[in-house]
């Protein structure tokens, strides 16, 4: 409870943290609240098959525990090899917190609303440490928009990325940091914060938790060469910085022992796709649908890493910072810190224009166990904090003039994406079969289906929709992480990848339900002529609640409406 005296200036702080968390809700819920209100029944933020896999996420972890299930290892999805949650990306921290939502509202509407509020959540946090460096709040709004509502994260928003577009922590670490430095918290504070905020970074996506340990060790190495005077106290942070992960791998302890123990090597993704040009951070690339985007037409299709752009008006904010503060310690940080995430954001090959014209030295980890999990692009997001911080400092300073207003507005308009219906929402067209109660007499509780087709992640929402009372031989986590049972031949194989099944492919399927001991096949109605070919010689289809379904059980049973 804050003393007396200084209550006016405890309650002055605190309106300013709630104005500055409602305009940037705000701008968040135009970006991606407006599209989802515009389209007509349920539709789920972000594109492509993405947002299924978090609204799966967001149904199972208070499903499995309310079930008493393992919640770090599925036999839901992939039955009945099941899938070790801990190597995907199943936010658990996220799915905990927002639960009660969940359980109220529904997976769908509880995604939606955690990526509606995911950006403004970052944009805040980083607004605290703009406003403990420059002591502002004006110019730490700005650093916190440029954050939060970076290309980086409403990139990864539009996919309903939740691992990346909850990157509230990270402007938290270096504030806790900060305040140790400067004598305002003790060891077991900087401890005690450091571990939490580091247990839920790993709870969030253990991506970027192996990205921030990257940028810990690179920044402390920074800070040793620049604050010469410091180096004692830099040095000290060292065992201070340990005794936080230790503690966050106590926190965290049932997490690590399922990560540790089936732990895996080689990337889960492509690499080759996630490294950013060095024009990305200039001109904007699909499929951010920033509102310059008619400016480049042509040249932006050939970028890759729409993640790392930051527009002009960012950037010339950065220089003018380093040529007011570029002589100082504090300034020379930042700026070697800014382009040290340039450096990693572009990967082991700098590429300019889609040319690769040289080798970084990021080649020499990029294969590494661990490393190899890393998207290098996604290191924009701490590009986008250290300019979010030289910025609202500049803006801070007194020697800004008539720039200090405008440049800020500019660069706000560069970074705005089109609001489009299109570009931010997707229907949620789960079939009635999972919806309606009626149905439910169609497959015995913990009954397994094959659902088909199973690559596009629909099936993902049948589940959860369905409230996770059948398991699933199939589903979506991406290629790799199908367990290698299916994988074992390639008539499994082909099954399991959820393509189109000719009659001449009946024997692979039976031998896909015989292995994996389906007791149905339910497929899209309006994909099964993809399908017929096959199953039709395998089990007679009744067409129910906008599914065809194939009972391969002894008795088969009543099934209302079919």
């Amino acid at each position: 409870m804050p003393r007396a005296e200084a209550l006016p200036a405890f309650l002055s702080r605190r309106r300013a943290e709630i104005g500055a968390f409602g305009l940037y809700g705000l701008a968040s819920f135009l970006f991606m609240g407006l599209p989802l209100l515009e389209r007509p029944g349920p539709s789920l933020v972000g594109q492509g098959s993405d947002p299924t896999l978090f609204a799966w996420d967001m149904g199972w972890w208070p499903h499995a525990i309310l079930h008493g299930e393992n919640p770090f290892v599925s036999h839901a999805i992939w039955a009945p090899d099941g899938v070790n949650l801990a190597w995907t990306t199943s936010v658990p921290a996220i799915a905990i917190v927002f639960s009660p939502l969940t359980l109220i509202a529904g997976p769908v509407a509880a995604l939606n609303v955690a990526n509606v509020l995911m950006p403004a959540l970052s944009a805040f946090t980083a607004f605290l440490l703009c406003r403990y460096l420059t002591r502002a709040f004006w110019p730490a709004l700005v650093g916190g928009y440029l954050f939060g509502l970076s290309s980086d994260i409403l990139v990864h928003s539009e996919g309903a990325e939740l691992h990346v577009s909850a990157a509230f922590v990270l402007p938290l670490v270096p504030l806790v940091l900060l305040r140790f430095l400067n004598g305002e918290l003790g060891n077991v504070g900087l401890v005690v914060r450091l571990g939490i905020l580091l247990a839920v970074q790993l709870l969030i996506g253990t991506e970027l938790s192996l990205m921030l340990a990257v940028a810990l060790v690179l920044s402390l190495a920074l800070a040793l060469l620049i604050f010469s005077g410091r180096r004692r106290q830099l040095v000290s942070l060292v065992p201070r910085v340990l005794a936080g992960y230790a503690l966050a791998g106590v926190l965290t302890s049932p997490f690590l022992y399922f990560a540790l123990s089936d732990f895996r090597t080689g990337p889960a993704n492509p690499q080759d796709s996630y490294y950013s040009d060095l024009l990305s951070f200039v001109v904007p690339s699909r499929p951010s649908n920033y509102l310059l985007d008619f400016a480049y037409r042509g040249l932006h299709t050939r970028l890759a890493g729409p993640e790392a752009y930051l527009g002009l008006p960012v950037l010339l904010m950065v220089f003018l910072f380093v040529r007011l503060r570029g002589r100082t310690p504090e300034g020379r940080f930042l700026a070697a810190a800014f382009l040290a995430g340039v450096v990693l954001s572009l990967g082991p090959y700098l590429i300019v224009d889609g040319e690769k014209i040289g080798v970084l030295p990021w080649a020499l980890v990029h294969n590494l166990a661990g490393f190899d999990n890393i998207l290098t692009a996604r290191f924009a997001i701490f590009v986008s904090l250290a300019a979010a911080a030289a910025g609202s400092l500049w803006l801070a300073s007194r020697n800004a003039g008539v720039l200090r207003w405008a440049l800020p507005v500019v660069a706000v308009v560069f970074l705005v994406p089109t609001v489009k219906v299109d570009a931010w929402a997707e229907a949620a067209g789960v079939p009635a079969f999972f919806t309606a109660g009626k149905y439910g007499s169609c497959l015995d509780p913990g009954e397994t289906i094959l659902p088909l087709p199973i690559s596009d992640g629909e099936s993902n929402l049948w589940q959860t929709e369905g409230g996770y009372r059948f398991a699933m031989a199939g589903g979506w986590f991406g290629q790799a992480f199908v367990p290698k049972s299916f994988l074992a031949t390639p008539a499994l194989a082909h099954v399991a990848s959820g393509l189109r099944l000719s009659a001449a492919e009946a024997p692979a399927v039976r031998a896909f339900v015989a292995a994996k001991n389906i007791d149905a096949i339910v497929v899209d109605s309006k994909e099964i002529r993809a399908f017929q070919g096959a199953l039709d010689a395998i089990a007679t289809p009744r067409r129910v609640g906008g599914v065809v379904l194939y009972d391969l059980s002894p008795a088969a049973p009543p099934c209302a409406g079919a």
